[in-house]
């Protein structure tokens, strides 16, 4: 049996006159969706995204245990706008997430050699990986309103991380699984339940547009690189 006495005794409900977490997160995220870089070309502002990456992470303040998730998610985030933030200034406000990777590609022979550490390639690979974690999480809360928040998180655990990880890493994640809270906490710790609930899908839905071309981005790239020739 799973354990929540640890989750539930860090989650305290939020207060349900604020905004709901979902109600501050989608404006972050239509924001991108709505630039003329995606609007146009599905091309993926860099600067606007890493602001609602850095929004979409706290959701991981209510589902104890994964907090190595939202560490590994961030650090990546740091590595992407320190490149960033290396551009000339003029550049920095049109930079999109591929461009930055188009240049490290340009510049080395194959999409190996061009994802090295602190390279913005390897940066965004494993980024978009652990945010496949909270689209699929998301996905199937969306999907079933009966389901409890581990099963979520495990598919979408299934559906970004799993197959990158080894045997270590999976007991990691099978360890902090079993001390995932219930939904019914989790969303009192988002606010008004009913106004969390209500809320999930269009964040879910514009979250997910975006990662969809930008997984498609990587892995024509072979920044993320078929199965068959991962060397990660």
């Amino acid at each position: 049996p799973r354990s929540y006495t640890a989750a539930l005794a860090k989650l305290k409900p939020r207060d349900p006159s604020l905004m709901s977490f979902f109600e501050e997160t989608l404006p972050k995220w239509a924001a991108v969706a709505e630039s003329d870089a995606f609007a146009s070309g599905q091309q993926v502002p860099c600067k606007l995204f890493l602001d609602a990456t850095v929004q979409l992470i706290k959701i991981f303040d209510s589902i104890y245990g994964m907090g190595m998730v939202k560490d590994d998610i961030d650090g990546n985030r740091a590595k992407i706008e320190a490149n960033l933030l290396r551009l000339p200034a003029d550049a920095q406000p049109t930079a999109t997430l591929q461009s930055m990777c188009r240049a490290e590609l340009g510049a080395a022979k194959g999409a190996a050699a061009a994802s090295v550490e602190g390279s913005t390639c390897l940066a965004i690979l494993w980024l978009k990986r652990a945010l496949l974690l909270v689209e699929g999480m998301l996905e199937a809360l969306v999907a079933d309103a009966k389901a409890e928040l581990a099963d979520c998180v495990n598919k979408g655990y299934e559906k970004g991380l799993k197959m990158h990880h080894n045997m270590i890493m999976k007991g990691v994640f099978n360890t902090a699984y079993h001390t995932i809270p219930y939904r019914a906490e989790f969303t009192k710790a988002l606010g008004d339940p009913a106004k969390v609930e209500a809320d999930m899908p269009a964040v879910w839905k514009t979250f997910a547009a975006i990662m969809t071309p930008l997984d498609a981005f990587l892995k024509e790239t072979k920044i993320e690189p078929p199965p068959s020739d991962s060397w990660w």
